[in-house]
């Protein structure tokens, strides 16, 4: 997708036009690279947060030549992304994982429930057994 692709999209979602779609979109990115020109971070709770970071001055080695050579300080950008964004981008691997979790636990209920049965069951024997040991005695 690219930037003409979310216009489109922006604006078949909202019900806008085309036009209002870009004003809209390019106003945003604006005010963000506004902000980060500035050394501001922006944080869209949910979302995620655009980080400027700074780089200082350094010393590098040329690998070809093995000469050093200063490295200025400069500004990178960085994208972190929120805890909404990350279960949506992962929403089939969540599900995937929600129901083989559920699978478990129904099987784990199953076998539970069978043990229970199994120890009802043992005690009615032994119950069973000890009812007809007091008749064979009583005879």
């Amino acid at each position: 997708m690219n930037k003409d692709d979310l216009i489109i999209q922006i604006a078949q979602d909202q019900k806008i036009t085309k036009t209002d779609a870009q004003y809209m979109l390019e106003a945003s990115l604006k005010g963000i690279t506004n902000l980060m020109k500035n050394g501001q971070n922006l944080t869209l709770v949910g979302f995620g947060s655009f980080i400027v970071w700074n780089r200082e001055v350094r010393e590098a080695r040329n690998p070809n030549t093995q000469e050093t050579v200063t490295v200025p300080e400069k500004n990178y950008v960085s994208f972190r992304a929120g805890e909404k964004l990350r279960e949506a981008v992962n929403f089939k691997k969540a599900l995937s994982a929600a129901k083989k979790k559920k699978i478990v636990k129904n099987k784990l209920k199953n076998i539970s429930a069978t043990i229970k049965i199994h120890k009802v069951s043992s005690a009615a024997k032994v119950s069973l057994k000890s009812l007809e040991k007091k008749k064979s005695k009583k005879s």
